[in-house]
């Protein structure tokens, strides 16, 4: 038996601050890739929650796809998924009080830029998981020096 997902706070303005993403928005989580972000939920079922059961899911596009790198599937304890790229771990200093949750989520540096689909799954039955809404994962964008290379073979090396 599953739990139902209630209340999900994705801390858009928290999270958005953190990414230095706020002057975007702060209505909606729009967070740098390779960077972690929180979100908290709350469980609600037969039983005390447990985190054994969690199982997550990002998705982008029309078709997503683990090989092309636009679906994965990830779960707790950090480390446990299908070879995912994707990171999760209990938030430090959460824990489960009126079977609410903080989840600390790391994308890969490498992910695909776009609107992701967040959903769990709190059960090994469950066919769907419970939608806990929508990120906008950014390119993380370095300042880069410029170097000027005087010699063509230099340049060469360097291209």
């Amino acid at each position: 038996m599953g739990f139902d997902v209630g209340k999900v706070e994705l801390h858009c303005e928290k999270n958005n601050k953190a990414h230095k993403t706020n002057d975007i928005s702060v209505n909606r989580l729009i967070v740098r890739r390779g960077q972690s972000f929180l979100v908290t939920f709350e469980l609600h079922g037969p039983s005390r929650p447990t985190t054994d059961l969690l199982e997550l899911k990002v998705e982008t596009g029309p078709q997503p796809s683990e090989a092309l790198g636009t679906r994965s599937v990830f779960r707790l304890p950090e480390g446990c998924g299908k070879g995912s790229s994707w990171k999760v771990k209990v938030h430090q200093g959460s824990v489960f009080l009126a079977g609410s949750i903080t989840l600390d989520i790391t994308s890969p540096a490498d992910a695909p830029v776009g609107e992701y689909r967040l959903s769990v799954k709190t059960s090994a039955t469950a066919s769907v998981g419970s939608s806990l809404g929508k990120l906008l994962l950014l390119l993380i964008l370095v300042q880069r020096r410029l170097v000027h290379l005087p010699e063509e073979e230099e340049r060469q090396e360097c291209g």
